[in-house]
């Protein structure tokens, strides 16, 4: 069960996306309309990079409550998928502290983490999984 807070966070992000898509449209049809106003460029860029955002907030939103929502099950398929689960939490704790350090030092003597580096989500991991499962043969 996750808590009421994270609950309330993805529900507030999930409602986001909706909005910014329909001011998307508004914009894309104004833009139609006036194809040299370079205004509407601009809103329609950040209208799009604010869906973006959202959309990416979402997915950790959702990522962070099934982590924190995972219970052993009796169900194997689903005692499957918490084990990977909580396997990429494992490696991911592991792959951040290894991060942390091997990262450079400042002048002051603190580790400066370079920002751009991705870390494995679990959308990545579940992805691999459906693509080698799509290249094996079916199961009996």
């Amino acid at each position: 069960m996750i808590s009421y807070r994270m609950r309330t966070s993805l529900e507030q992000c999930v409602e986001l996306i909706p909005t910014l898509g329909t001011q998307l449209t508004i914009i894309s049809s104004v833009k139609a309309v006036t194809p040299n106003d370079i205004s509407a460029d601009v809103m329609l860029v950040k209208n799009a990079q604010n869906l973006m955002e959202a959309v990416i907030k979402t997915m950790r939103e959702a990522e962070a409550a099934c982590m924190k929502g995972l219970n052993p099950s009796d169900d194997p398929e689903e005692s499957e998928a918490v084990a990977m689960a909580l396997n990429w939490k494992k490696n991911l704790y592991h792959r951040r502290n290894m991060e942390s350090v091997r990262a450079p030092l400042t002048k002051k003597g603190l580790r400066r983490m370079d920002k751009s580096a991705s870390t494995s989500s679990l959308v990545d991991v579940i992805e691999k999984l459906k693509a080698r499962s799509i290249g094996s043969p079916p199961k009996r």
